[in-house]
């Protein structure tokens, strides 16, 4: 598992930079992650000081166990 920004070597889904450019928008601090069951993404909101995980997809993508 890697923990570092822009992932290790992982393809990433076109979409996923106009996403981190969307959420961090609105104040919420992203790092990508790479790994097999990991997320694409570790999201925190400063504001409430949660953490959140996202998976980013294409329309064509397919979801993984």
């Amino acid at each position: 598992m890697t923990f570092r920004r822009g992932g290790a070597g992982k393809k990433r889904d076109a979409n996923e930079a106009d996403i981190i450019a969307v959420i961090k928008s609105h104040g919420v601090q992203v790092w990508q992650l790479s790994g097999r069951g990991i997320p694409d993404l570790l999201l925190y909101d400063p504001r409430g000081g949660r953490y959140y995980v996202g998976e980013v997809k294409t329309a064509k993508g397919r979801k993984t166990d």
